[in-house]
């Protein structure tokens, strides 16, 4: 991995002060921040966002002002983002006028359940593919940690986007799980892969129907495939596991359940969390053969998730990551953002869609509903 520039660590000291009491040092961070932003190589959109984040009516008047001036600044002088969104990564020049049965139909014969995520430091995509490694993948199961902000659901929301626009329903379906939250993932569910999602649920029936559901499914599978086979894939995207696992432990059963079976049956598993706390997964983390480390809490997180402290120097930004995949070497790479405004713009304007939207409007009406596994009939 390429070393924190000192932009970087500038940056970061910018925003750490910029978040706290003392108003004569936030108002000095802003400067800072001002100056970072029209310097080659800053990630200024990142920066926009972080003073932005000032406009609200706790910010001490003068800091906000100061913010809002900053912007005015920065958006005259540096032109506007180009954002690697989901849509340039997997080839779609225009997301507006997406044709995903024509895409399909040219990438006929590419590989089940892959799907790129982002880009290498050198411009390459980064693919993530969850075909067991007997099937040439890199193993069937997908754990992402990192700290708040780091780009977690975002990257969950790419991924499932991603697959969905590659694979039509009869051979892709998405499952959600967020146990505490409900607008993140609740636009997807337009997609005709979903077959459900579970939020807001009580304890012990909510959880405990889930997990009977889930563990049907598996049952059901390989029932089928004694008959030859088990028809669509089945990708389960879990955020804020720690939430479920706090609310009800006996909920990882399932999930060792898939860990172990899931492969077989073409089900896999994509757990988010702020923390790889392995010892609470009773066993789980021994499947789990495909990480991905955002910017971690700290060194000590990073080594017990990917083996190495790295992830605690990536940059202050959303999406800076590392893949490891099995006992490879980790691998660098900015991790594609969907929820960009389309097209993108400095202009925040509040009724425009973003790039996730515009997929979602151009796949859905293509290919029947999926079969529903939750909520149960």
């Amino acid at each position: 991995m390429p070393p924190r520039s000192p932009l970087d660590d500038r940056l970061l000291a910018a925003t750490t002060t910029v978040r706290g009491q003392d108003t004569a040092a936030r108002l000095a961070a802003v400067h800072e921040m001002l100056d970072l932003a029209v310097r080659p190589g800053a990630d200024a959109r990142a920066i926009v966002l972080a003073l932005a984040g000032l406009d609200h009516a706790g910010t001490p008047p003068v800091l906000r002002e100061t913010a809002r001036a900053a912007i005015a600044v920065i958006t005259r002088m540096v032109p506007a983002p180009r954002v690697e969104g989901g849509a340039a990564l997997w080839g779609i020049a225009d997301a507006a006028a997406f044709d995903p049965v024509a895409s399909r139909r040219a990438a006929a014969g590419r590989p089940a359940v892959s799907v790129a995520i982002g880009t290498s430091a050198g411009g390459e995509p980064v693919t993530l593919d969850l075909r067991r490694e007997s099937e040439g993948g890199g193993g069937a199961h997908l754990y992402v940690s990192g700290a708040t902000g780091s780009g977690k659901t975002e990257l969950l929301r790419t991924l499932a986007v991603g697959l969905a626009a590659a694979y039509p329903p009869e051979e892709l379906n998405l499952l959600f799980i967020d146990l505490m939250g409900g607008s993140a993932y609740q636009a997807l569910t337009a997609l005709p892969h979903s077959v459900g999602f579970a939020t807001q649920l009580d304890y012990p029936t909510g959880t405990r129907e889930l997990g009977e559901a889930i563990a049907g499914e598996v049952y059901r599978r390989q029932e089928l495939l004694r008959g030859g086979g088990y028809g669509p894939r089945l990708v389960i995207l879990c955020d804020d596991l720690s939430a479920l696992v706090a609310y009800d432990p006996g909920f990882v059963e399932v999930l060792v359940l898939l860990g172990r079976v899931g492969g077989s049956l073409g089900m896999h598993l994509v757990l988010a969390d702020e923390r790889f706390e392995p010892q609470r997964l009773r066993g789980l983390a021994t499947y789990l053969s495909q990480r991905v480390a955002l910017r971690t809490y700290s060194a000590a997180q990073s080594r017990e998730l990917i083996g190495v402290p790295d992830a605690y120097e990536l940059p202050n930004a959303p999406g800076h990551a590392l893949l490891r995949v099995g006992e490879a070497a980790p691998r660098a790479f900015r991790a594609a953002y969907v929820s960009e405004q389309y097209p993108p713009s400095w202009e925040r304007l509040p009724d425009r869609p973003t790039e996730l939207d515009v997929l979602i409007g151009r796949i859905a009406p293509h290919g029947e509903r999926a079969r529903q596994l939750w909520p149960r009939g």
